[in-house]
């Protein structure tokens, strides 16, 4: 891009890597939470998704109300939230319920940067790469993962390491609020129009409901896999470091899975195609999680399962304006999307912790079936239930 025109979006996909870091930050040191607060499986896997609990309660709600809103400035306040509550976790006495309590704060962080996002880089591209940026917005997730596993895998070998990794991670929160919110307050054009009044009373739902029921399944397997492949790798016997260091290589996957994905859509590929590519995650999770394949055939599964996972993230996004019938409905159409995606990651953590027992890790593969073809379904059914009720409404 020309200019300072990057800048901008480039800093709101930063907010969302980060916000996803924050996600994962448990995992790479789950050994170290789960000994200084005490946690059972159950409860760790709870830690590790309890910051999508503010997604899955208000995302739709926040995605209402951002309709009539600028977003850019509350992914500010999102990051700022996010830097206050890390900070908080090194500081207090380790108590489960400072914890919790410290980890919802962050949820409410998370949700209006994750809510907010896609809303604002519509704001700060042209319509003609809106698209292309929510595509691009897909692989925020897995990206922030791969951070977040790669540096907490760096930072796990030290003794009480998991408070300097936590520090770490609320730092770059804190300097990126600053300067999402100092480009907030230069940047003063690119609102999309509001539309009529009587079409702000008439929400899209059909297609988007549809298009977030996929998205659900695919966060619910999707970040239950990534948030607990750094355990199973500790346990087949990779030092902490090394488990971190492949469970980033393998969620980095999902940034050529984006490219493909906004390579294929160029080419007119439709977006409810390239969710099948969800279809493929069962087979490769047991690879991954099989107990008979070396390590390196493991990694190489988890990689070809978030390559496919990338694909069908970034179609589900850039499926937004076709389920909504302007950029206007885009941030309640989003916040419905990320509610049931919330609702996805908060239950796939402690479910796939619970059902293994942090043991029996071929389970996942199973696991993974019924995630895989009610998400590839939904979301390719979204798309085509807008076309139908556009095709309706014209012959009306």
């Amino acid at each position: 891009m020309p200019g300072r025109e990057w800048v901008r979006p480039a800093s709101t996909i930063a907010a969302g890597v980060l916000a996803a870091a924050a996600l994962g930050k448990v995992g790479p040191v789950s050994a170290q939470v789960e000994a200084a607060f005490g946690l059972s499986p159950f409860a760790l896997g709870a830690t590790i998704s309890l910051i999508t609990l503010a997604g899955a309660v208000l995302a739709a709600p926040a995605g209402q109300w951002l309709r009539d809103r600028d977003p850019r400035p509350w992914l500010a306040a999102g990051l700022a939230a996010m830097a206050i509550a890390g900070g908080a976790m090194t500081l207090a006495p380790p108590s489960r319920a400072a914890l919790i309590c410290l980890r919802a704060v962050e949820g409410a962080g998370y949700l209006l940067i994750v809510v907010g996002g896609p809303g604002a880089l519509v704001r700060q591209v042209s319509a003609g790469r809106a698209r292309s940026a929510l595509a691009l917005w897909g692989i925020c997730t897995p990206a922030g993962l791969a951070v977040s596993a790669a540096a907490g895998g760096l930072a796990a070998g030290r003794a009480g390491a998991w408070q300097d990794w936590f520090a770490a991670v609320a730092a770059a929160c804190a300097v990126l609020a600053g300067v999402v919110l100092m480009l907030a307050r230069g940047q003063r054009q690119g609102a999309p129009a509001a539309p009529p009044p009587a079409d702000r009373r008439r929400p899209p739902l059909r297609g988007a409901l549809l298009l977030a029921c996929g998205f659900g399944a695919l966060s619910l397997m999707a970040v239950a896999i990534l948030s607990l492949l750094p355990t199973y790798l500790i346990q087949r016997g990779l030092p902490p470091a090394a488990a971190g260091a492949a469970t980033a290589a393998a969620a980095a996957a999902s940034i050529p899975g984006s490219a493909c994905a906004a390579g294929l859509l160029r080419r007119g590929t439709r977006p409810g195609v390239l969710t099948c590519s969800m279809l493929a995650c069962p087979a490769l999770a047991a690879v991954t999680f099989a107990r008979s394949v070396p390590l390196a055939a493991a990694v190489g599964g988890a990689a070809a399962l978030v390559f496919a996972v990338g694909i069908a993230a970034s179609a589900a996004y850039a499926s937004l304006p076709e389920v909504t019938r302007s950029r206007h409905d885009l941030p309640l159409a989003n916040g419905i999307l990320i509610q049931l995606g919330s609702v996805g990651a908060l239950i796939g953590p402690p479910v796939f912790a619970a059902v293994t027992g942090l043991r029996q890790w071929q389970l996942i593969a199973y696991l993974a079936i019924p995630a895989a073809i009610a998400g590839a379904a939904a979301m390719a059914s979204a798309t085509l239930a807008r076309r139908r009720a556009g095709a309706a409404s014209r012959r009306r």
